[in-house]
């Protein structure tokens, strides 16, 4: 017989499983460290080559619970008018595993302080069940007798807007999707995925000589599910520690850290302390990050007198 905790993790995977439904895209914490992830309009916008790293482990008490991994890579074209980038994701939920690969491009111009830019996302999407691998209580359940997958393509669109102390975008990561077997269509009603709306912003400021404030936003909608925000504020000591705190609506609250043992490589940590009664069962949500950046003399010209340090820890 089952215990209690198992039933409640069977009710947290089902429930999970039916909220993907609407809530389709994978989403991380420390989003505003590597905004690549939710636009594909942010493609360029350090004007040098960076590389990330991020992975994020959801109610770590429970065997099967989700993980989420995501590696990308953006550079910029020499006049800076283009901005590319790769992303390759990974999720596991129990039996349910995704893989995608997307190819984002961005072109970039002026406009008043600071630059715009309009981006296109292109890729896809592997889904698999892995059915087979299920602890079942009668092993002859013909529903569970073979693996599934299939493969989505998808289009994405963004703006991003960025300056050297305030940032704005927004994005529908997956404007159109297209499964076999299925009409293509715009309409969400007959897409097989909901489109993700954000909208995000942020700025910057010098509080103090060596502290610096960043306080920023995000808010989502996908139909079928709440609206959500992420509300968060932090703080930076001397170029080389960064802590912060976010509150993400009726979810979590969360501590975020990160350091900087040189100017162009940052790690970062997040904790979530689950607010909802998930909190009891499944405990909160590690997540890490790691970037590296390869430096270009270019744009460190081309600041403002007075501006490289704060341009340098402000990772918009």
């Amino acid at each position: 017989m089952l215990s209690f905790k198992k039933y409640i993790f069977i009710f947290i995977l089902v429930f999970f499983r039916l909220a993907i439904q609407a809530q389709q895209e994978a989403m991380f914490t420390k989003y505003m460290f590597n905004s690549l992830s939710i636009t594909p309009a942010y493609a360029g916008s350090h004007e040098a080559l960076r590389m990330s790293g991020q992975i994020r482990r959801q109610w770590w008490n429970f065997k099967g619970a989700p993980l989420t991994g995501l590696v990308s890579i953006d550079g910029v074209s020499r006049d800076t008018r283009a901005g590319w980038g790769a992303l390759i994701g990974y999720e596991k939920i129990g039996l349910y595993q995704t893989q995608e690969l997307h190819g984002n491009y961005a072109y970039r111009f002026e406009m008043g302080e600071g630059k715009m830019a309009i981006g296109i996302r292109a890729g896809g999407t592997l889904y698999q069940n892995s059915l087979t691998d299920a602890d079942l209580g009668d092993p002859g359940d013909v529903v569970y007798a073979a693996n599934t997958s299939f493969f989505i393509p998808k289009m994405g669109v963004g703006a991003y807007y960025q300056d050297e102390q305030w940032y704005f975008g927004v994005s529908i990561p997956t404007a159109v999707s297209i499964k076999s077997g299925r009409e293509f269509s715009v309409s969400d009603d007959k897409s097989y995925l909901r489109r993700h709306y954000f909208a995000h912003t942020g700025f910057i400021f010098e509080v103090d000589k060596g502290l610096f404030l960043k306080p920023s936003l995000l808010l989502k909608y996908v139909k079928g599910a709440p609206a959500q925000a992420d509300l968060n504020i932090q703080a930076y000591f001397n170029n080389l520690l960064g802590l912060g705190v976010s509150y993400r609506t009726n979810d979590a609250v969360v501590f975020m850290a990160e350091v900087y043992p040189m100017p162009t490589l940052r790690i970062g940590y997040s904790y979530d302390f689950t607010t909802s009664r998930l909190r009891y069962y499944g405990g909160g949500a590690h997540e890490i990050i790691v970037s590296y950046e390869l430096s270009n003399e270019k744009r460190s010209r081309s600041m403002r007198p007075g501006r490289s340090r704060m341009r340098d820890i402000k990772h918009f």
